[in-house]
């Protein structure tokens, strides 16, 4: 963990982040080199960089027992989401109100409430030296 660092992980998050918006940019404009339908769940399944990003910014103010506990969180929660992005259907199924796009959205949601969880706690937790 000694080799995660907080620009490592802004200018990672920074360009799959990006990867994500391209994908789906394509994936809207009808262009995807991949073929037909291959571009919008390659943009689902990194679109988790976003928020990542941007709570990474946040996560850069912090101070580094914030950041290393962060980072401890994300180093499940992001493989998580990316196998149920993977593995949600595309489109609803039947009544199922599961779907890629319901499923990032929950991960995502998720992963804001418990980082600002931790800003909380660990900002209010008092240092013990």
């Amino acid at each position: 963990m000694g080799l995660i660092t907080k620009n490592k992980v802004l200018s990672l998050s920074l360009i799959l982040g990006i990867v994500a918006l391209i994908f789906g940019y394509i994936s809207d404009r009808g262009q995807c080199f991949l073929g037909y339908g291959k571009c919008e769940p390659i943009a689902y399944t990194f679109l988790i960089f976003v928020p990542l990003f941007l709570l990474t910014i946040i996560f850069y103010f912090t101070k580094e027992q914030s950041f290393k506990t962060w980072i401890k969180f994300i180093f499940w929660w992001v493989p998580i989401t990316i196998f149920l992005v993977i593995l949600s259907p595309k489109n609803r199924i039947d009544f199922s109100p599961i779907e890629k796009k319901t499923t990032f959205l929950l991960m995502t949601i998720g992963l804001v409430f418990i980082s600002l969880t931790i800003i909380l706690y660990k900002s209010l937790k008092k240092d013990s030296n």
